[in-house]
């Protein structure tokens, strides 16, 4: 009798003093992960100043599969992640994503998300979020950015920065990921559009829950940030990477 491999799957997590979240989430992460999956965990304290890092140790010794990084100076969001992409796990993975931790995507919702790149055979995945509580101004805002993004790139883009994100290992190089700040989401997206068909493409609609504990490190500032890097990626960036690609 022969046994089906397990899809191997390289999984993200940073947390910024997420203590009062990131057990919940590692905890209905792990109790509902499918029996077809090998996951492997980089669960990072990203210089945290509350008791994230004690909690993520403690979740590494309940869980074989979670590595504990601890990081003594912060790094930006991007850089977090581009950081915990060169470290290798205990297997090559199939596919390779992140997520965050602030359980406003439930542990839930990541296996769901897994589940779907895995039976529809995907190269990319990411999240839609919905349900967010937010005031009728952000509610503006965030209709407008993605009327923006559409905009510019002729197509129609919900929630460009919707995590988790999930993709093929195969695609790591060809994405050539390299911003450091809050627009990495969006980079591997709109570089995702470019190089995969739509029919191995695709997101899914998760409820954003209202955040219980901490407070957000994003602002509005954020957002315009965020806004200004997706015009010069627009204009300047996708040239730029399409050059780089084809020259190797």
């Amino acid at each position: 009798m022969t046994h089906k491999k397990k899809l191997a799957v390289k999984l993200i997590v940073t947390c910024l003093n997420e203590e009062g979240n990131v057990q919940e989430f590692i905890h209905e992460l792990m109790e509902n992960i499918s029996t077809e999956v090998e996951l492997a965990i980089l669960l990072i304290d990203n210089g945290s100043l509350d008791n994230t890092g004690a909690i993520i140790s403690s979740l590494a010794q309940k869980y074989s599969s979670i590595t504990p990084i601890h990081r003594k100076n912060t790094f930006e969001y991007g850089k977090s992640i581009l950081e915990a992409l060169k470290i290798p796990t205990d297997f090559v993975p199939d596919y390779i994503g992140w997520a965050p931790s602030d359980n406003q995507i439930s542990g839930k919702d990541v296996n769901k998300t897994i589940n779907t790149l895995i039976s529809s055979s995907l190269d990319f995945i990411k999240v839609e979020r919905y349900e967010r509580n937010y005031s009728m101004w952000r509610r503006i805002q965030s209709f407008g950015f993605n009327a923006i993004v559409s905009l510019l790139f002729l197509k129609r883009i919900k929630d460009i920065n919707g995590s988790p994100k999930f993709f093929h290992v195969d695609l790591l190089p060809k994405l050539d990921l390299q911003n450091e700040g809050w627009f990495l989401d969006g980079e591997a997206f709109l570089k995702a559009l470019k190089l995969v068909s739509k029919r191995k493409m695709s997101s899914i609609s998760v409820k954003f829950n209202e955040r219980t504990h901490g407070r957000s490190n994003t602002s509005w500032i954020t957002a315009f940030e965020l806004l200004v890097k997706v015009v010069v990626f627009r204009f300047w960036g996708i040239r730029k990477w399409a050059k780089k690609s084809k020259s190797n």
